[in-house]
């Protein structure tokens, strides 16, 4: 098999994984929204559990930047894209899954 066609279906297969953990995760947080905003409240003298939106980055840094927040991750997709398909030989099943899990959370954080 040549280089490039083992490149292709590594890629594929990466793709494959990260489409399969969007979906878990965007079915996970209609599950999670939909509980929480229906006066879903868990309180006790510990913690206190409410529903928040983050309209930014980490503790809401970056608020109105969400141009430059989009171009960032659109950059680390485009790196983890490239590094997945040039690298296929190299990387082991979990890389591969750590990865596909690290680029299923970009997208789904940039999607919200």
């Amino acid at each position: 098999m040549k280089k490039t066609k083992k490149n292709i279906i590594s890629l594929c297969t990466f793709l494959v994984m990260v489409g399969l953990l969007l979906f878990v995760l965007f079915s996970f947080k209609e599950v999670a929204i939909g509980n929480l905003i229906k006066n879903f409240s868990l309180s006790n003298p510990l913690f206190n559990i409410d529903y928040a939106i983050n309209q930014g980055a980490a503790f809401g840094l970056l608020k109105q930047q969400s141009a430059f927040l989009c171009g960032v991750a659109g950059f680390v997709l485009c790196f983890i894209f490239y590094y997945v398909t040039v690298k296929s030989k190299k990387i082991t099943n979990w890389e591969k899954f750590s990865l596909a899990l690290i680029c299923a959370g970009i997208i789904s954080n940039t999607l919200e």
